[in-house]
């Protein structure tokens, strides 16, 4: 593995991955005191690939910032611990299809101090989720004062993962197409905390029996309040909740 201290500064320019990563930090590397700002950071595959390896100083992507995945995810971490959490007041963007994300936390994924996003988190016409947990700890719950969008579901939980600090959102958390299934979904997973929605959780699909908030198998220690609008438009049998 290798040691970068100082972090990996952007700010204004680009850095292309071709078909395969822009940024790739694997084998048992270290990056401490690191974020990515602003600028532009797009690979064919994955933007941002960590596996194996842990970051201190988060993943901060500025106003103005773009991180974009081609084929999967734009953010992907396994088997990784993230110190710092994700904050994003830019562009993070998925063109990827089948499991991608525009924020993709797979096996192993710790992630502490959670995700805050101001900006946009989208997961393209094709992609999963907009943020994506599976079998993956995010500790610090998941803040939304922008936008976090999706054709398929806005924010994915599944796969025995656990947040905690809950999903607070005074912004857009939104799963719009014709295959959507949910704006927030958790399944078979654990969240420690609440469900807090001052803004709006909107699930507009052509599919039936759909829900904007969906729970299966989960457990949600916190409850869900709800001062802001929570809609479904869909099928017959489609609900808020």
């Amino acid at each position: 593995g290798s040691t970068v201290r100082g972090g990996l500064g952007k700010s204004g320019g680009m850095v292309l991955g071709g078909t395969d990563e822009a940024i790739n930090i694997s084998n048992d590397s270290i990056l401490t005191g690191g974020s990515i700002k602003g600028g532009s950071v797009s690979g064919g595959g994955r933007g941002m690939s960590i596996n194996e390896s842990s970051v201190t100083g988060g993943i901060t992507n500025s106003i103005g910032g773009r991180i974009s995945g081609g084929s999967t995810s734009a953010i992907g971490i396994s088997n990784s611990t993230i110190e710092g959490g994700i904050r994003n007041s830019g562009t993070i963007k998925s063109a990827g299809g089948g499991s991608s994300a525009a924020i993709a936390l797979w096996t192993g994924a710790i992630v502490n101090s959670g995700v805050t996003n101001t900006g946009l988190i989208d997961a393209g016409t094709l992609g999963a989720a907009g943020i994506l947990l599976g079998s993956a700890t995010l500790n610090g719950g998941i803040v939304n004062g922008g936008t976090i969008t999706s054709t398929h579901t806005g924010i994915y939980i599944k796969s025995n993962s656990t947040l905690t600090g809950g999903i607070t959102n005074a912004g857009l958390i939104q799963a719009v197409g014709d295959a959507a299934s949910a704006a927030i979904k958790i399944e078979a997973s654990s969240v420690a905390g609440s469900i807090v929605n001052s803004g709006t959780i909107r699930l507009q699909t052509t599919e039936s029996s759909q829900a904007a908030l969906y729970l299966s198998q989960a457990t949600l220690a916190g409850g869900i309040t709800n001062s802001g609008t929570i809609s479904a438009s869909g099928q017959e049998g489609t609900y808020g909740i």
